[in-house]
């Protein structure tokens, strides 16, 4: 699960709807989840862009995935 809020000039929480972009939507899926969370969902092993914007203002994060074993290790990194 993740969340991204804005913040106003003057440090106050500001409430505004995020887009999250995959560049890879078949590795990367992104779900509205509780209230401004949303659910990230990595299907396979591999490495996406993750966009994060609102209001002209925008972020890039970078899924990495790999198999360790019977599990999947994820890094998620600016």
């Amino acid at each position: 699960d993740a969340k991204a809020d804005g913040v106003a000039k003057n440090g106050a929480p500001l409430r505004t709807a995020v887009q999250w972009t995959p560049s890879d939507p078949e590795m990367i899926t992104v779900a509205a989840a509780e209230d401004t969370q949303v659910k990230i969902t990595v299907h396979h092993a591999g490495e996406s862009k993750l966009i994060v914007a609102s209001n002209g203002i925008s972020k890039e994060l970078r899924v990495k995935a790999k198999y360790v074993g019977n599990a999947t290790q994820i890094e998620i990194s600016q």
